[in-house]
């Protein structure tokens, strides 16, 4: 029996413009209705899922959310925000010592603050302005060479026609004590190791009793592989090929409203 169900958001349950259909709307709100538990399970930090919330729901669409790929968790019933996993500020200085380079901006979340990223350097570039503006960020500048703070990541902007470049990039500046998740065509994460989307459906687990065969959950990323081989995972029709090749149960795309259209074929809205 099916108890819970897990989203990861960018793709999954947002397009590439940042909107959710009213369909998508619909199917969750139907899936809270029936009441089955609901969890975010997302590369983005915790409060951006309120980002992407109905606000004509009056409420979250979700109870548990895991952000920055598994890094921190918050309790929307209870207000509870732990941060999970995180990198020490000795690694936050030297991965960004390593990645100093025109083709990134690099940047970090405040643990549990709204809507504020801190970016080691200031850019005009339209695609990094349309980002932050799609996530209502604003942006402040910090100095990463005096930092004494731990953070959960840090996120490597770049322009989406360098993307093949900057994986080339990070694949030669690799170091034991972090890995580099691929979650947009703009952003490759470096998140501290041991810590992915599968520690968070674990957490998850641990907290309520809940067990993998009792989860559905849908993504479409290579960040999002390692929940959707833990659970019985649907992959988006948006997905690369890949990817696809990995999850056997797929739906349609989000542009084609692929959740609603794979929960109503399979009985979880009637």
């Amino acid at each position: 029996m099916i108890r819970a169900f897990m989203f990861d958001l960018d793709g999954t349950l947002i397009d590439e413009n940042y909107v959710m259909s009213k369909k998508t709307i619909d199917a969750l709100k139907r899936l809270k209705e029936k009441g089955y538990l609901m969890v975010a399970n997302s590369g983005r930090p915790v409060f951006l899922s309120d980002y992407v919330s109905d606000p004509t729901l009056g409420e979250n669409f979700f109870e548990y959310v895991y952000g920055n790929n598994g890094s921190e968790y918050k309790d929307n019933l209870t207000g509870k925000f732990e941060l999970l996993k995180y990198l020490k500020s000795d690694e936050i200085r030297k991965i960004v010592k390593l990645f100093e380079d025109d083709m990134f901006v690099c940047g970090v979340y405040e643990p549990g603050e709204v809507n504020r990223i801190l970016i080691d350097r200031n850019t005009d570039e339209p695609q990094f302005i349309d980002w932050y503006k799609a996530r209502g960020l604003k942006v402040e500048t910090i100095d990463f060479e005096t930092n004494e703070k731990d953070y959960a990541k840090i996120i490597c902007l770049h322009k989406k026609e360098t993307y093949d470049e900057a994986m080339k990039y990070i694949a030669c500046h690799q170091a034991d004590y972090f890995k580099a998740v691929p979650s947009s065509i703009y952003a490759i994460e470096l998140v501290p190791n041991g810590v992915s989307k599968a520690t968070a459906v674990e957490h998850f687990m641990n907290q309520t009793g809940i067990k993998a065969g009792e989860i559905i959950a849908f993504g479409d990323s290579g960040n999002d592989m390692p929940m959707l081989e833990l659970v019985h995972g649907v992959i988006m029709g948006n997905a690369s090929e890949e990817n696809k090749e990995k999850i056997k149960e797929k739906t349609l795309s989000v542009k084609e409203d692929g959740i609603y259209d794979y929960l109503k074929k399979n009985g979880y809205l009637d």
